[in-house]
């Protein structure tokens, strides 16, 4: 497939062959097949398809314009993307094709999205890091990045469906995310706020249970059920409507297991979750700031 147009860069130096381009020249096609070969080998591979990628865009609130695409001998070999919302930019992900890892690719990639977010305007830089890639960890702390909190997933293993009747409703995400804004804990992560809630559509699915829990319902594969959020408003707490929600979502599921992936702190609610069943999976990241001014 020949490639689009491009726009070069000549702000930052790459290794002989390299190229710093635009992520707007490209399809996302183009991007989901280099998201994939980026990620060969990594700790944790990723197969992106040009739908993931779209949602990924959507949902994340990825700047293509602010992301970028390292050519090597005029093919795609690595990029970055960012995501921007108001002051605070985001770094969505990032990879190198295996051919040219450990040629500092990575830090002068990282080096010019924060010389251009200075440039812009913006007040701080947010990323996630797997806590046990220590590699990753020292490039971002000898950039100035800091630890801001951990974040953990759980699981709960499929079993029998409590006894319960009650009934899960179906909402638009957009619903769930006003009620997120008045009754979430402030300043969650990047992929836990309503403004990543309201970009999820079908097959995503947001539930409510008696207008006094919600959940949100990302993904249904392979027998695992990935859930992004859960909320019950501050009023209506410790009086068991999570865990109602939660045997609700059990008994829409029985034969899946119930995951939140590793994004949410590691101070929130742990008790509620070891109380409901979950358990906490052994993956967790670490959330990372940079201060800009």
């Amino acid at each position: 497939m020949p490639l689009p147009v491009h726009h070069k860069l000549d702000t930052t130096q790459m290794p002989e062959g390299c190229v710093l381009t635009d992520a707007t020249a490209f399809s996302v096609e183009i991007l989901a097949d280099l998201f994939t070969r980026s990620f060969e080998g990594y700790m944790v591979p990723v197969r992106m398809t040009p739908g993931a990628l779209s949602r990924m865009l959507r949902v994340d609130s990825v700047d293509l314009a602010a992301s970028r695409v390292v050519l090597f001998n005029g093919e795609p070999a690595g990029f970055i993307l960012i995501d921007s919302r108001g002051k605070t930019r985001r770094v969505g992900a990032m990879g190198v094709a295996s051919e040219l890892r450990g040629k500092g690719i990575g830090h002068r990639m990282m080096d010019h999205v924060i010389a251009d977010a200075r440039t812009g305007g913006f007040l701080r830089i947010r990323l996630e890091v797997i806590e046990t890639n220590d590699r990753a960890r020292t490039l971002y702390q000898h950039l100035g990045f800091y630890d801001q909190r951990t974040l953990v997933g759980y699981e709960r293993r499929p079993g029998r469906p409590p006894a319960d009747k009650d009934t899960l409703k179906e909402v638009d995400p957009g619903d769930l995310a006003k009620v997120m804004e008045y009754e979430s804990p402030a300043n969650l992560p990047w992929q836990l706020s309503a403004m990543s809630v309201v970009g999820y559509t079908p097959p995503s699915v947001a539930f409510q249970l008696s207008d006094k829990a919600y959940a949100l319902v990302a993904d249904v594969k392979n027998h695992t059920v990935d859930l992004l959020v859960m909320v019950v408003p501050h009023a209506l707490r410790r009086q068991g409507w999570g865990r109602r929600m939660v045997d609700a979502l059990v008994r829409r599921y029985p034969v899946c297991t119930l995951r939140f992936p590793p994004r949410v702190p590691a101070n929130l609610a742990p008790d509620f979750f070891r109380h409901a069943g979950f358990e906490q999976i052994k993956l967790t990241q670490k959330e990372m700031v940079l201060d800009l001014d």
